[in-house]
């Protein structure tokens, strides 16, 4: 496992985490079509939420259910540490803000946001605080931008990912492991889809080991992103 894999759950975890706050942030405006979206969209990130679970059958205790999961840290910087990342400046704004109050805790966040516009936990703990004084509007905005900017972290992960198990496959032609190199180069795929590079080396092995018909599908998928580039 390379370690990219190791914090792919926290990315689902997060929006997760997101999703459930949005539905019950729904549920508090009676948008309850919309709330019932979001708490599926919550369990699809992690099947295991068990708020969101919980949430799914008895919608009456939404206020109870949010703060039920933790998975997702409070922490900026401990989350960043999960993913592998460096905490930064906007981090411990953040992470300061969890302790203050009303006031002082928008301040931070709106200056960890100015500092780095694609901050995403910054939002959710703006949602959480509008939530709290019931500006259910104003957190549903928060929300759904932390929600907008989390995807967009973990697209780019994807990619990166998708990159270094193609390296690795790579590696692994080198050594003459061909299995272990379609292993990965599949791996790749499964992450990013349009990483052209692995579909070439895989439709190759394929070609090699007389699998001409897997072969000829890669083929056809690298003709395709070809097309619309």
């Amino acid at each position: 496992m390379l370690d990219c894999d190791l914090y792919h759950h926290y990315y689902h975890y997060q929006a997760s985490a997101q999703y459930l706050w949005f539905s019950v942030t729904y549920l508090a405006q009676n948008k309850l079509t919309e709330a019932e979206e979001a708490c599926t969209k919550a369990i699809f990130q992690d099947h295991f939420n068990q708020a969101a679970l919980a949430l799914k059958n008895h919608p009456e205790n939404y206020l109870q259910l949010p703060l039920q999961y933790t998975k997702h840290p409070e922490s900026d910087a401990e989350f960043c540490q999960s993913i592998g990342k460096e905490p930064t400046t906007s981090s411990a704004l953040h992470d300061a803000s969890l302790t203050a109050d009303f006031q002082t805790a928008l301040t931070l966040l709106n200056q960890a946001i100015e500092l780095d516009p694609t901050h995403s936990n910054s939002y959710f703990a703006k949602g959480k605080l509008y939530f709290s004084i019931q500006d259910y509007a104003q957190a549903e905005i928060d929300f759904y931008q932390a929600i907008q900017l989390s995807h967009q972290d973990h697209n780019q992960y994807h990619q990166t990912a998708s990159q270094a198990h193609c390296q690795r496959g790579k590696i692994f032609l080198q050594n003459n492991e061909p299995e272990l190199a379609i292993a990965d180069f599949s791996k790749a795929l499964d992450l990013y889809s349009k990483n052209q590079e692995a579909l070439e080396l895989r439709s190759q092995l394929y070609q090699s080991k007389g699998e001409t018909t897997l072969a000829a599908a890669d083929l056809r998928k690298i003709s395709s992103l070809k097309e619309y580039d």
